[in-house]
């Protein structure tokens, strides 16, 4: 008898989405797989609600970092590290500065 493989899952909340990119944090609930660990999942979630075909998925992890996850036809390709620049304007939109 095989054991099936079970997918892993994330947990996350849609914080902005704009024309251009979505905003997503990681809930970091111990009943779900980290956004990172299961970004296949949070890609293909995220497909089925928005049209990615022109936006970036930016995504706040469990350390408070951010960064891309990459995508092409509503698939995960890969990670994108941000820059200490970007880094500093999510910090700052999501604390009301960057108005």
């Amino acid at each position: 008898m095989a054991i099936g493989k079970q997918r892993m899952t994330s947990s996350y909340s849609v914080i902005l989405d704009t024309d251009t990119f979505i905003l997503i944090k990681d809930n970091d609930d111990p009943d779900f797989a980290s956004v990172t660990n299961a970004a296949d999942y949070t890609v293909e979630s995220l497909a089925q609600l928005y049209d990615l075909s022109n936006r970036r998925i930016v995504y706040q992890d469990t350390m408070g970092r951010f960064d891309e996850l990459r995508h092409a036809d509503g698939k995960f390709t890969g990670f994108r590290a941000l820059t200490a620049n970007q880094q500093e304007f999510y910090e700052q939109f999501l604390s009301g500065k960057g108005d």
